[in-house]
């Protein structure tokens, strides 16, 4: 497999895996969410992560949750997983247990296609 670069897109809110220089393998989306009652603090949600079919199996998907999670760890956030791939991620990864938070009443409609 060629190699893959994550890189994070500010403008689509979203990391992007690249594979061999200018393909689309993946992509993790997200939303900085604005503190409120409900939000203290910095949160990102990470509420969608897909992989294209072709490239499915080469740990894609994992190396685009472990990018999103260093960048909430470094830039302080706490991490929303609304995503099903990213919250079974994180349960396999309790060392990044602290970043997680959960809301009791979170109602979006999300996705996982990893």
């Amino acid at each position: 497999m060629a190699e893959v670069r994550i890189i994070n897109n500010r403008i689509d809110d979203q990391f992007e895996a690249i594979v061999g220089g200018d393909l689309l393998g993946g992509t993790l989306k997200y939303q900085l969410l604005r503190e409120s009652d409900e939000v203290k603090g910095k949160v990102i949600n990470a509420y969608h992560t897909k992989v294209a079919p072709e490239f499915s199996g080469y740990g894609i998907g994992s190396k685009l949750a472990r990018t999103m999670i260093e960048f909430a760890k470094d830039e302080g956030y706490k991490i929303l997983p609304t995503c099903p791939f990213i919250e079974s991620y994180l349960e396999k990864h309790p060392e990044y247990a602290a970043l997680q938070i959960e809301f009791d009443n979170v109602n979006d409609d999300t996705e996982s296609e990893v």
